[in-house]
């Protein structure tokens, strides 16, 4: 079959459309492609050079009825107070560090929202989010993050800083230190790290104290009055109660000549209290039976 001059022009005609067609596909995907692209930044949550200015950190749940804990930098000695005891306590430096190493550490971020109309969405309004502030001996505010809801595909989690709009998804890893509880963040043990001078690795076979207590009346006579003196120097009285559902020990520290000034005194102000199980106590006393 012959094809005329006519049937040319109309074959290469619908060539040309369906090549124009074709282009616009692809386009469509490409400008849809990139519209859709997630928008990732290298950063950190924190300066590394303003760590050395910070004097405290206070750690709040955003949640109704949250609660809330303070840390407190005397020189070495890092000590803490909460909203629920209202006590002031020995807090776990090896944890303080790991959450300031944790805020440096270079990581990835991904781009969330660039205004703060989806803030209520990610949980990271002021009413709803989990913050950590950073304040300098003036409580000035140095620093501060405001953590949401987690992606639960990603398992990511939404955060925003208190200088911008923009919110963000990070990784899982700083969700560990995302808590208000005083649990978390005391010194575990009976010999708190700093007054005995051991390490924390060393002190992990060691007694480790239960939940700490608000201040209430107790017995007027005491059941056990236990002490220990460190080769640092510093020593430790244990008064230990007996209440009609709990074994409450309030400690008393005395610090050794060779801390400064501030960590004396940041160690005296020292006035919590633990629970402590009748196992616990039974081999303490026999431990100490010779102390």
């Amino acid at each position: 079959m012959k094809v005329t001059v006519v049937q040319k022009k109309c074959l290469l005609a619908f060539a040309v459309f369906d090549f124009v067609l074709l282009v616009l596909f692809a386009s469509s995907f490409i400008f849809k492609s990139k519209k859709n692209a997630i928008e990732t930044r290298e950063t950190v949550l924190m300066n590394a050079s303003l760590l050395k200015s910070v004097s405290s950190i206070v750690i709040s749940d955003g949640s109704a009825g949250g609660q809330s804990v303070t840390l407190n930098r005397n020189d070495d000695f890092w000590s803490g107070t909460d909203s629920v005891s209202n006590t002031i306590w020995p807090a776990d430096s090896q944890t303080v560090r790991n959450l300031m190493e944790s805020l440096v550490q270079l990581r990835t971020v991904r781009v969330k929202a660039s205004s703060d109309d989806a803030w209520e969405d990610l949980g990271i309004d002021d009413e709803n989010a989990f913050s950590v502030k950073m304040l300098d001996e003036n409580s000035n505010e140095i620093s501060a993050l405001y953590f949401g809801r987690i992606d639960s595909l990603t398992q990511r989690i939404a955060f925003r800083t208190s200088k911008e709009d923009t919110s963000y998804e990070t990784d899982y890893d700083i969700r560990s230190y995302l808590n208000a509880s005083s649990s978390f963040w005391s010194d575990p043990f009976l010999f708190p790290v700093f007054l005995s001078g051991n390490n924390s690795a060393s002190m992990q076979s060691s007694y480790r104290h239960g939940t700490l207590m608000p201040v209430a009346p107790l017995p007027e006579e005491t059941i056990h009055v236990l002490k220990k003196t460190f080769e640092n120097g510093s020593r430790a009285v244990f008064s230990v109660y007996e209440t009609e559902n709990d074994i409450v020990v309030v400690p008393q520290f005395y610090a050794s000549q060779s801390m400064t000034q501030t960590e004396q005194d940041a160690l005296r102000k020292c006035n919590y209290r633990y629970s402590l199980s009748e196992w616990s106590l039974e081999r303490i006393l026999e431990d100490w039976k010779d102390e």
